[in-house]
């Protein structure tokens, strides 16, 4: 009996070690939490995007993609050192002032071999850095014109900005080239098709506020065709 006690004790150590490893490393994908941003956040400035996983061992790698407000996710980065996992390396802060405000997320995807990741999760938060909210109230989008139009704005004031969004100016382009730029409420100007070819043109304005942070809005105008200059006789 003795001589086989030994040997049937290392097989059921093995054996157990062996399971042990399997219920680890494959047959539960590892779980992620986000340290930074937590969910329902509302952040400003630079912020760190920072994430960690449970049984980091078994993990090839990570894929970070940040979706910011009224986009798809883009942005995308992959960390193949150690935990903690930070977009854009360890250290590195995003700065959310690039961004417009409002909703936005963040999706890791931990891979663990495969083409394919092994888990995932979304943390969602709020960018808000107090920049002003322009939206262009005339003309209306796709509107016909001809001749001199007006171009109006509507400023929103976000928190502890004044009626005006604590706006300094307001730039307005047509098709990408700045044809004035207005220091003074009530920040509205006027357009002239004249040197306009017929068909559609865009409209874009810019808010800045003393802060240098800016908003903007655009509208497309469509000039009417078989008007413009015309050569004298």
């Amino acid at each position: 009996m003795a001589t086989f006690s030994a040997p049937l004790a290392v097989t059921t150590f093995l054996a157990t070690l062996v399971l042990t490893n399997v219920g680890y490393g494959s047959d539960k994908p590892p779980a992620i939490e986000f340290l930074s941003p937590r969910e329902g956040a509302t952040v400003n400035g630079k912020i760190s995007i920072e994430a960690r996983v449970s049984n980091p061992s078994v993990v090839d790698s990570v894929e970070f993609y940040i979706q910011e407000p009224g986009a798809k996710d883009r942005y995308a980065w992959r960390e193949y050192g150690p935990p903690p996992y930070v977009w854009g390396g360890k250290g590195y802060k995003l700065d959310t002032r690039l961004f417009p405000d409002g909703p936005a997320s963040v999706v890791l995807y931990c891979y663990t071999g495969g083409s394919k990741p092994a888990t995932e999760k979304r943390v969602h938060f709020t960018i808000d850095n107090g920049k002003p909210v322009v939206r262009i109230i005339a003309p209306a989008d796709r509107t016909s014109v001809d001749g001199a139009f007006p171009v109006k704005v509507e400023l929103t004031a976000p928190k502890g900005k004044g009626n005006q969004g604590g706006v300094v100016a307001v730039s307005v382009l047509v098709d990408g080239t700045l044809v004035q730029k207005i220091t003074k409420p009530p920040f509205e100007t006027t357009v002239n098709t004249c040197l306009m070819a017929p068909g559609l043109h865009s409209i874009r304005v810019v808010a800045e506020n003393g802060e240098g942070l800016t908003g903007s809005d655009s509208v497309l105008i469509n000039r009417k065709a078989g008007t413009g200059l015309r050569r004298s006789k």
